[in-house]
C-alpha cells in the first residue's frame, strides 16, 4: 500500500510540475536583509485599482468555530494595518474567507472552491495535517502558493513546491522537546500518549526517537482516535506503568479534555504536551487543570520580542482579549505573503511563489521567517524558533526560546 501511495504521489508531483513549468525564473531576493513589513508604507491606496485577493480557509462554523475566529482576528488586524498604510503595491488588499466545515471532505471541497472560483493570489489555512495533506496536490495543480499553519514533517516530505509551512516541523522541534524532558524535567521513563492521525503518528515517531537518544526509556506508547473524549482507560495504564513523566500529542480540543482528566486523577509527575496544550482555547477550556503542564509552544503572550509585544498590545486593544496561536499564525502568514508580493512586484501567484523561495528575515510577531534552500528536508519550513513554556495561572510562562 505504501509503495502504491508513493507511486501515486510521484505521478501527481510530475503532473503538477509540468502544469507549472512556465513559472517565472527571475527570482526576487531580499539581499539577506531582515525585513519588517506592514508599518512603514507611506504610499496612498488607489481604491479604484483592482484589489489583491488573498484566500483564508478555516473553520468558521461547528464545534471548532473558535479556531477560525481567532484566525480571522489575526488576519483582520493585519488587513486593517496594511490598508491604512498604503495597501500592497499601492493597491487595496481583500481577504476571501471560506468555511471548511468539520470533516476532511468538507475541507477539501472548501479548498477546491477557493482555488477554482475566487481568483486569489495566495492562500492561508490553519487546517489539520491530514487535511493539508489531502489538498496539497490540488494546490500544486492550480499553481497557487499555500501557507499552512500545520507542522507535520510528512507535508514537507511530499516535496510540493507551492506548499509552505509557517511553523517549525515536528522533525525540527522533537529533539528540543526531548531535551527539555530529559534535562529540565529529569524524566527517565515515560509514557507517550498520541492521537492516531498523520500529525500524531509522525510527531510521536520523532519524539520517541529523540527521547531514546537522550537515554529516556519510552515504557508505554498509547494511541487514540481523533474523536476520543474519554481518556481514563489510557491514563490507568500510565499509572500502572510506573513512569516518571508523560508526553502527550493531540489536537487542542483533546488537549483540554486530557488535561482535565489527568488533573482529576491527581497525577504528580512532570507533564509535557505538544504545542496544542498551550493554545488559548485549550487552556481556557481546561481552566486550572492546565496549570503545571509544559509545552513546546509556537506562541505565548509572554513573548519578549518587540514585534510580539506590539502585536499583543494591538490585538488586545482591537479585540479585548489575548491572541491565540491561531491568531498569530494567521497574522504572520499575512506578513510573509505581503513581503513576497512586494518583492515580486506582482500579485501573480507564480511570481509570489518564486519570491517565497528567497524569504529572508521577515520579522513576525511569533518568530522570524526565512527560506533555507540548503535544507534537504525543510526548505519550505519558514519559521526559525519556538517557545518552551509552562502554564501557570492560565498563562504560558516563557522558560526558554529554542532556535532552529
Amino acid at each position: 500500500m505504501k509503495k502504491i501511495f508513493a507511486l501515486l504521489l510521484a505521478v501527481a508531483m510530475l503532473l503538477s510540475m509540468a502544469a507549472c513549468s512556465n513559472k517565472t525564473t527571475d527570482e526576487p531576493t531580499s539581499n539577506g536583509q531582515e525585513t519588517t513589513v506592514g508599518n512603514d508604507n507611506t504610499e496612498s491606496v488607489d481604491n479604484s485599482a483592482d484589489p489583491i485577493r488573498i484566500g483564508v480557509v478555516s473553520t468558521f462554523s461547528g464545534s471548532n468555530s473558535g479556531h477560525g475566529q481567532y484566525c480571522k482576528e489575526g488576519v483582520e488586524l493585519w488587513l486593517e494595518n496594511v490598508n491604512n498604510n498604503g495597501g500592497s503595491l499601492g493597491r487595496p488588499v481583500e481577504i476571501v474567507y471560506e468555511d471548511n466545515g468539520e470533516t476532511n471532505q468538507e475541507y477539501q471541497n472548501a479548498f477546491i472552491k477557493m482555488l477554482s472560483e475566487n481568483e486569489v493570489s495566495a492562500i492561508y489555512s490553519n487546517g489539520y495535517s491530514d487535511q493539508v495533506t489531502l489538498v496539497s496536490p490540488d494546490v500544486e495543480s492550480y499553481c497557487i502558493p499555500f501557507l499552512a499553519g500545520n507542522s507535520s514533517q510528512a507535508c514537507l516530505d511530499s516535496g510540493f513546491d507551492y506548499y509552505w509551512m509557517l511553523r517549525l516541523s515536528d522533525a525540527i522541534v522533537s529533539p528540543t522537546m526531548a531535551n527539555a524532558c530529559a534535562e529540565l524535567l529529569s524524566m527517565k521513563k515515560v509514557a507517550v500518549l498520541q492521537v492516531n492521525d498523520s500529525y500524531g503518528d509522525g510527531m510521536a515517531d520523532y519524539i520517541v526517537s529523540a527521547l531514546e537518544e537522550k537515554n529516556v526509556e519510552v515504557a508505554l506508547r498509547l494511541s487514540f482516535d481523533a474523536s476520543e473524549t474519554q481518556f481514563n482507560s489510557y491514563l490507568a495504564q500510565v499509572q500502572n506503568a510506573d513512569v516518571d513523566g508523560v508526553v502527550a500529542i493531540c489536537h487542542q480540543d483533546q488537549a483540554a479534555l486530557l488535561m482535565m482528566q489527568v488533573d482529576a486523577l491527581g497525577f504528580d509527575i512532570p507533564l509535557m504536551g505538544c504545542s496544542q496544550f498551550a493554545t488559548s482555547l485549550a487552556i481556557d477550556t481546561a481552566g486550572k487543570a492546565a496549570d503545571g503542564w509544559y509545552s513546546l509552544a509556537d506562541w505565548t503572550c509572554e513573548t519578549n520580542s518587540e514585534s510580539g509585544i506590539a502585536f499583543v498590545k494591538a490585538y488586545r486593544e482591537k479585540f479585548g482579549r489575548d491572541p491565540d496561536m491561531q491568531s498569530v499564525c494567521a497574522y504572520d502568514a499575512m506578513l510573509v505573503l505581503q513581503d513576497a508580493i512586494e518583492r515580486a512586484g506582482s500579485d501573480d501567484p507564480k511570481a509570489i511563489n518564486e519570491a517565497l523561495h528567497s524569504t529572508n528575515g521577515v520579522v513576525g510577531a511569533m518568530t522570524t521567517y526565512t527560506c533555507d534552500p540548503n535544507s534537504e528536508t525543510a526548505s519550505h519550513c519558514l519559521g526559525q524558533s519556538i517557545f518552551l513554556v509552562q502554564t501557570v495561572d492560565g498563562t504560558g510562562k516563557l522558560i526558554d526560546i529554542a532556535e532552529r
